[in-house]
């Protein structure tokens, strides 16, 4: 990085140069890129089996995230997490309505 971009701490700051921008691209495609593992939603679906409202809707909304980022391969982790969330809504459902 050239010395005036290092010493961007600012809020109102420039931009940084093309020089240095293209050297943040290039760091920035060598990194690893963070992302939820796919037993997570999985793990959530189990979970949700129990009648606890907030990890079922935790796990509906991860499922259904890591649905539309799975390769059709891997899609089956999501598919089986939001099948098991289904379950233990429907579970909810008739404990609040049989009681």
């Amino acid at each position: 990085m050239c010395h005036a971009c290092e010493w961007r701490t600012r809020l109102d700051a420039h931009p940084l140069c093309a020089g240095c921008w293209e050297l943040r691209e290039a760091h920035r495609k060598t990194l690893p890129r963070a992302e939820v593992p796919g037993r997570t939603g999985l793990w959530l679906g189990v979970v949700s089996l129990l009648p606890l409202p907030p990890v079922q809707l935790v796990s509906l909304v991860l499922n259904l995230v890591e649905l539309n980022k799975a390769e059709p391969v891997h899609r089956w982790r999501p598919q089986l997490g939001l099948g098991l969330t289904l379950l233990g809504l429907l579970g909810l459902l008739l404990l609040v309505l049989g009681s």
